[in-house]
C-alpha cells in the first residue's frame, strides 16, 4: 500500500489522501474498503468524500473508530494485483500539525458478508515535509538609529490552530 497526499504542508492544511493498494488475492464482487485515519490527521465527517479509481463512491466516517467506510469499490471481481489501478481516495482531510510521522493508517478490504479479505494496519505512516506560510507577521524595532543596539519583537500567525512543543522560529537577517 502506498499513501500519497495532495499537500506536504503541515498545520492542518486541507488535503486528499490516495491509497494505492496491491491486493494479494482475488477480491470478490462488491468488495468494499475501510480506512483507519490516525489521530494526527484531521477529519470533518460532514466534508469528506471518496473516490475509487477516479469514480465517486459513497463513504461515511465513524468518529468513534476513526474509520472511513467506502461503499463497493467494484461491482465485479478484482483479480490479484489489479486493485493497484483503482486507487482509493479520501478527500477533504487535514494534514498533521508537524513534520513528525503519523501513527499508522489501516486499510481493510471486506467482502459483501463483512468479512476481512485483506488488510494492512502497520507501517502505513505519512510525513509532511513543508512548513506552513505565515498569514500575518509583524516586526517591531525598539530603536531606529543606524548602528545602534536594538531589540526586535516578532509576532506572527500561521494556519495551525496550535503549535507543537519545541517549535522553532528561525529568522535570517540580511548581511547589512
Amino acid at each position: 500500500i502506498a499513501i500519497a497526499s495532495t499537500s506536504q504542508v503541515v498545520s492542518y492544511f486541507p488535503a486528499s489522501f490516495t491509497f494505492t493498494v496491491t491486493n494479494v488475492n482475488q477480491l470478490p464482487a462488491n468488495t468494499y474498503a475501510k480506512i483507519y485515519i490516525p489521530v494526527e490527521v484531521g477529519v470533518s465527517a460532514s466534508q469528506i468524500n471518496c473516490q475509487a479509481g477516479g469514480s465517486a463512491v459513497s463513504c461515511s466516517y465513524d468518529s468513534t473508530t476513526r474509520m472511513v467506510t467506502l461503499s463497493s469499490i467494484s461491482a465485479s471481481a478484482i483479480s490479484a494485483g489489479a486493485l493497484v489501478s483503482t486507487p482509493l481516495v479520501v478527500n477533504n482531510l487535514n494534514n498533521p500539525s508537524s513534520t513528525t510521522p503519523t501513527s499508522s493508517f489501516g486499510v481493510y478490504l471486506l467482502n459483501s458478508l463483512d468479512q476481512v479479505v485483506e488488510y494492512q494496519s502497520a507501517g502505513l505512516t505519512f510525513t509532511c515535509s513543508q512548513a506552513a506560510n505565515f498569514y500575518a507577521i509583524n516586526m517591531i524595532l525598539n530603536n531606529t538609529v543606524n548602528s545602534a543596539p536594538t531589540s526586535l519583537s516578532v509576532s506572527f500567525s500561521i494556519t495551525a490552530s496550535n503549535y507543537v512543543n519545541s517549535s522553532l522560529l528561525a529568522i535570517t537577517f540580511p548581511a547589512l
